[in-house]
């Protein structure tokens, strides 16, 4: 880590070491005095994290009880306003803003749009993704003597400005052209071409069956000789569509697939697989990563019904899925050991595990190039009710 770098202070409220301290160069809390003002700052960073990555002896506390102590912390050591930096979804940021009495702003991550709002008395402001947007909030901060105690107050004045036609750094813009030419050497050599329209869409490879979804779990079954390929859609980055005869690259395929994820090879039951794909489909409406992307199986599912009790119609290979058959099934490692809340792929028997597996890029790049073509049509594999 670099944080000794940087110019700024980086927080950690709710992620800690086993040892219940901060990592090494964050911290807890920041107070700031402004115009005579104490604000305080604190951080959450939503528990999925646990769930969406690999995070070690990362421990998460409950961002809710984590926002609570933080405000009577932070007002205890003289803040006159608090303001929480969160990475939650807004349904979270206003749950927090219900609960916690003396939280004055929320300056939010992880949703896609910018937005503003206000939950109770509390600011809630988010600025998108990627940069598009910068917010800014003004705050004109004001107190007044009411009944022999001081009453704290502010007033905001928010703009949302777009980073489009923003001119580059010049010593960042020629870094980042420094690697990218050192990238394109060594990766922009074609593996062969698209017979169809391929997609990768954020928004599609996480809610339905794609292109480029049954493109990736065609390669790991076939490559591994497994009865299913099983992908998450998170896993799958490109975000983009690649028109039919379009050249497929290493560096599309790594573009695709950047998280150096390798094949596993699990025995798995029928039960647990109907598991995984109930977990696959259980957060479709929030269009979370752990939608299913499937090659040698298919299956039905309804969102209007309970997580849990969402999948029917389950067919393997053609033939109805025998909950008591082990079917061989080949995914990458970071699923198969429980990651996007699929447990039920941990209690699969590993028949090739990570010290013996192939790198699922490697496997892709692999079967294009054997085949010449990346088609792999949406063919009914996954049918939405």
């Amino acid at each position: 880590m670099r944080l000794a770098e940087s110019k700024f202070k980086w927080l950690a409220t709710n992620t800690m070491g086993t040892d219940g301290k901060p990592f090494a160069g964050m911290e807890a809390y920041a107070m700031r005095e402004v115009g005579g003002y104490k604000v305080g700052f604190f951080s959450l960073l939503t528990s999925e994290t646990k769930h969406l990555s690999s995070p070690g002896n990362v421990k998460f506390l409950d961002a809710a009880e984590t926002a609570k102590n933080a405000v009577a912390h932070l007002r205890k050591q003289g803040a006159n306003f608090v303001v929480a930096i969160t990475h939650l979804d807004f349904a979270e940021d206003r749950e927090i803003a219900r609960k916690t009495r003396g939280l004055d702003v929320i300056l939010g991550g992880h949703d896609h749009d910018p937005l503003m709002a206000y939950e109770g008395k509390t600011l809630i402001l988010k600025a998108g993704y990627d940069a598009h947007y910068l917010a800014v909030a003004d705050l004109t901060l004001s107190s007044k003597e009411k009944r022999g105690k001081m009453r704290y107050s502010f007033r905001p004045e928010v703009r949302f400005l777009t980073t489009a036609g923003v001119k580059p750094d010049a010593e960042v813009g020629a870094l980042v052209a420094k690697f990218n030419g050192q990238l394109d050497e060594s990766l922009n050599i074609a593996v062969g071409k698209s017979s169809v329209l391929l997609d990768s869409k954020r928004s599609n490879v996480r809610t339905k069956e794609t292109t480029w979804g049954n493109l990736i779990a065609d390669a790991l079954r076939a490559e591994t000789g497994a009865d299913i390929g099983f992908a998450n859609g998170g896993g799958i980055r490109g975000d983009r569509t690649y028109e039919a005869g379009a050249t497929i690259t290493r560096k599309d395929v790594l573009t695709e697939l950047p998280f150096g994820n390798v094949t596993v090879i699990l025995g798995l039951s029928g039960t647990d697989l109907k598991a995984a794909l109930e977990n696959g489909v259980s957060r479709v409406e929030d269009v979370a990563g752990r939608f299913p992307q499937v090659s040698g199986v298919t299956f039905s599912f309804d969102r209007k019904m309970k997580a849990g009790s969402r999948v029917s119609n389950v067919m393997v290979g053609g033939q109805a899925l025998d909950m008591g058959k082990v079917y061989k099934v080949a995914t990458n490692d970071y699923i198969a050991g429980g990651g996007d809340g699929y447990a039920a792929l941990k209690k699969g028997k590993m028949l090739i595990d990570k010290s013996a597996a192939t790198h699922m890029a490697t496997m892709v790049m692999n079967y294009i190039a054997a085949k010449g073509t990346g088609s792999a049509k949406v063919s009914g594999r996954i049918m939405e009710k």
